[in-house]
């Protein structure tokens, strides 16, 4: 695990269709960590109880509005396309 502080961010690319990904995550995130999601929506379901910011995409658009999020820059808006 990081050593460090501040909170622990991770990112996952279809990790809900990956098992091994899937498994991971819980130990990645920790107590307090918030987990981006930058493909599909359902990989929030592999984390209750995180925050979590959905993009669907990972190109560089995306991956600066996402950093822009993380940095207090911006707020984060929309809805999941789809029921979690």
């Amino acid at each position: 695990m990081p050593d460090g502080d501040g909170r622990r961010i991770v990112f996952t690319f279809n990790a809900f269709f990956d098992a091994e990904q899937g498994r991971a995550l819980a130990t990645l995130l920790g107590d307090d960590g918030v987990l981006v999601a930058l493909r599909s929506p359902y990989d929030a379901t592999l984390a209750p109880g995180h925050p979590a910011l959905l993009t669907y995409c990972d190109v560089p658009a995306s991956l600066d509005a996402v950093a822009a999020v993380l940095a207090g820059e911006r707020p984060a808006t929309g809805r999941a396309p789809v029921r979690i």
